[in-house]
């Protein structure tokens, strides 16, 4: 029976469960033990889970510092970005006139087969 079936206190009635349960003795399959402390399984995994959070913030940090030392350092940024930004609008914005257009062409052509009524041969002489 593990402790997610029952309490730890129920499972191991014999152990104190103090503070003594995280002892040597201590079977407990418990992810957290009513003393508080982590079993050495899940220590591992949470301190390694730990680790992972540490570097993605020192990423973040070294991120931020590496733009705040650009915008800094670089005077033709805010160009570049309004060039960049201002491009990348037109782009799409031709893009999306390009999307209606074929969807513009491909009902035309779709009406035109269906308001023949199938008769592909009527008009040809």
């Amino acid at each position: 029976m593990s402790c997610h079936d029952q309490s730890c206190e129920s499972e191991h009635s014999h152990h104190n469960h103090g503070h003594s349960c995280c002892g040597a003795n201590c079977q407990c399959t418990c992810h957290n033990c009513l003393c508080g402390h982590m079993h050495s399984d899940d220590c591992a995994e949470k301190s390694q889970q730990l680790l992972n959070l540490a570097n993605i913030a020192w990423m973040e940090v070294l991120k931020e510092k590496i733009k705040e030392h650009i915008r800094a350092t670089d005077s033709k940024i805010d160009e570049m970005a309004k060039i960049v930004a201002e491009s990348n609008r037109e782009y799409w914005h031709a893009k999306m006139a390009e999307g209606k257009a074929k969807e513009h062409y491909e009902t035309r052509l779709s009406q035109l087969f269906n308001h023949s009524g199938g008769s592909e041969g009527k008009n040809k002489k």
